[in-house]
């Protein structure tokens, strides 16, 4: 499905996070949305997701928040936060069902379809052997991991990620930016994910958004918004960009010594 904004704004209190924000991502395009801290990219995807309020407009797939409904949206839209709430003492396959809520009716429980998806989920996601241990138990790659599938069991056409890598390693970073590559060829779906490393950005991605003060500072192909010169105005960073198969890596370059 496609999503698109019009006159987007956001703001919290009289401090303004999205001004006038205009954004059109094609159907089962994987945009990433890149700035520095501060730049709107969380408050984009809550929009986006119906969580917080705005004003201008929203469509996904061509309805407006207002003419899909809660229930409607959250059967669509799919929000993965940089730090979920992770409830104690309940199991991995338990976790995954909580994604199936948008699909039950009013007070109704879990289905052997929904049960189905859960399990069709975890196994895509390798998370079978730890159906039945509890979130608490698991390593960080894993409970990340569990997190993705609750996302993906609501069967969503968009997926919008937050920062999904944050917090992990490099290695279990690349794995999940490839894991998430995989599923979208076997469940096409549209992906909005902020990302923080510009280099995994630059070579997983279909087309890159840079925000800077809640506003689109370069929106294009990885070559042309990652560009050192574009790092160093928004990042206040001093990097060489590289081209290589599959992308562009970003390195940062040591200044001279104060």
């Amino acid at each position: 499905m496609s999503v698109t904004t019009r006159g987007l704004k956001v703001a919290y209190g009289s401090n303004v996070v999205i001004d006038d924000l205009d954004l059109a991502v094609s159907t089962n395009e994987w945009l990433g949305v890149l700035g520095p801290n501060g730049s709107g990219k969380t408050t984009l995807l809550k929009a986006i997701a119906g969580l917080v309020g705005s004003s201008g407009s929203i469509t996904v797939d061509g309805s407006t928040h207002r003419e899909l409904g809660r229930k409607s949206l959250a059967r669509r839209v799919a929000f993965v936060a940089q730090d979920p709430v992770i409830p104690t003492g309940i199991s991995v396959v338990e976790y995954v069902l909580l994604g199936r809520t948008p699909h039950l009716s009013y007070l109704g429980s879990e289905g052997k379809d929904d049960i189905e998806v859960a399990r069709s989920v975890m196994e895509t996601l390798f998370l079978l052997p730890f159906a039945n241990r509890y979130l608490d138990d698991l390593s960080g790659g894993e409970r990340q991991r569990a997190v993705l599938a609750r996302a993906l069991a609501q069967a969503p056409s968009v997926l919008l990620l937050d920062e999904p890598t944050s917090a992990l390693d490099i290695g279990h970073r690349q794995r999940a930016l490839e894991l998430i590559g995989s599923i979208r060829e076997e469940r096409p779906m549209t992906i909005v994910a902020a990302m923080h490393d510009l280099t995994l950005a630059g070579q997983f991605t279909d087309r890159l958004v840079l925000l800077a003060e809640g506003a689109i500072a370069a929106d294009g192909m990885a070559v042309e918004v990652l560009t050192a010169a574009n790092i160093a105005r928004f990042y206040d960073a001093t990097v060489e960009v590289i081209a290589v198969d599959g992308g562009i890596v970003v390195v940062p370059v040591r200044g001279p010594r104060p």
